[in-house]
Parts: structure tokens; sequence; C-alpha cells
């Protein structure tokens, strides 16, 4: 048996530990975050299963529609593949997170496009800006909820003490899947 569902999100296919070497590696990156994401690593506090949150159990009365949306993608048998643009790394010392800029159907990748694109031009702004994909938290008693709330802030221009570094044209693909980590 299944365990239910707890969250609704997209699995992005990458290496997010090579991804980031590269990225951290350039001399123009911020110390702190080369510093915070080599103890990260050390810890073993990177994001085992990185993914993107679009709706949490704990907000679906606010967010049943969405919720919905998401639940007949997941268990369609032709469930769309969606690319997303990760433009930015965020990291205040406590949590780094990847902002998600641009969120799209795959249309090279076989599936249902039509459900995909409604999907797309459905979801809200409010939850289309807080995309992001958690990288790791400083400690346990950090939550990875916090990400979220790094990525809200910066959207609302609170960027003191918030190291942001622009990513290469970074593309990833994943489908929506009830995940219940």
């Amino acid at each position: 048996k299944h365990a239910p569902v707890r969250y609704f999100g997209l699995l992005p296919e990458f290496d997010l530990s090579r991804t980031l070497d590269n990225v951290l590696f350039a001399d123009e990156a911020p110390k702190r975050s080369k510093k915070f994401w080599q103890q990260l690593k050390a810890d073993g506090r990177v994001a085992d299963r990185p993914h993107i949150t679009i709706t949490h159990v704990n907000n679906k009365s606010e967010e049943g529609y969405t919720w919905d949306l998401c639940d007949a993608l997941y268990k369609s048998s032709l469930s769309p593949t969606f690319k997303v643009k990760l433009g930015r790394l965020l990291c205040d010392g406590d949590v780094m997170a990847l902002v998600v800029e641009e969120f799209a159907v795959d249309e090279d990748a076989p599936g249902e496009g039509q459900a995909g694109s409604e999907f797309v031009s459905q979801l809200p702004e409010a939850i289309r800006t807080r995309l992001h994909v958690t990288v790791g938290t400083r400690t346990k008693v950090i939550a990875p909820f916090e990400a979220g709330e790094l990525v809200k802030r910066w959207r609302a221009y609170v960027r003191k003490g918030v190291d942001e570094i622009e990513l290469p044209d970074l593309w990833v693909k994943g489908r929506v899947r009830g995940l219940a980590g």
C-alpha cells in the first residue's frame, strides 16, 4: 500500500551536486556561498532527492484546485513532461535554494502536451513565484520549508544578507509526482 500523498512536485532530472560544484567553483562566486556549499556536503545536508514542490497537503484548503490539477496529472497514463529554468542560486547562511524562473511544457517529450499546457496556464501566480529547489539547510533544526521563505523574501526584494548567483542557461525536466517524503 502506498503512503498518502503529502505534496505534489517535480523531481527534476539533473545532478545537483555536480551543477553546484561547477557554479560555485567560479572565482566570482561569493565566498560565503562557497563555504556554505562545502559545509552542506561535509555534513551530509544536501537534499538527497531534489524536488520542486507545487502544492503541499498543508495548503490544500487554499490550493485545492491546484491540488486536484496535480492529482489528475499524476494519475494520468500520459503525464506530461515539464521543463523548468533554474535561474538563480540563493544563500543566506541558513539555507540554499535554486529559484525557478520559468515553468513550461516540454513540447519535445512524449506525453499529454495539451493537459500540460492547460496546467501551466492555470498555475496561480502565488504558486509560480515560490517555486524552487531546496539545496540544503545548515542544521536539522532549520526546516527545508525555510528555502521557500527565502525565495519569497528575495522576490519581495528583501535581499540584505542574501548571496545571489545567476546561473548559466540551466533547464531541467520532470513530471508531476505525488510524493510522501
